[in-house]
């Protein structure tokens, strides 16, 4: 595995991340094909929030 890069929030080596990433963005497209919707930002929120928080604690 390739480390992650310098500055990486994450800490997780690229391809890991990417897996998570992925997996994120399938839980998303399956709820919006399995209701019948279309993708709205502002109901997912998930990463707004994390950044709100580590905003938050800088």
């Amino acid at each position: 595995m390739r480390p992650a890069p310098p500055g990486d929030p994450s800490g997780c080596p690229h391809p890991h991340a990417i897996r998570i990433l992925g997996r994120a963005w399938c839980a998303v497209i399956w709820r919006i094909w399995q209701d019948h919707d279309i993708y709205d930002p502002n109901r997912h929120t998930a990463l707004q929030q994390l950044l709100a928080t580590q905003t938050s604690i800088t």
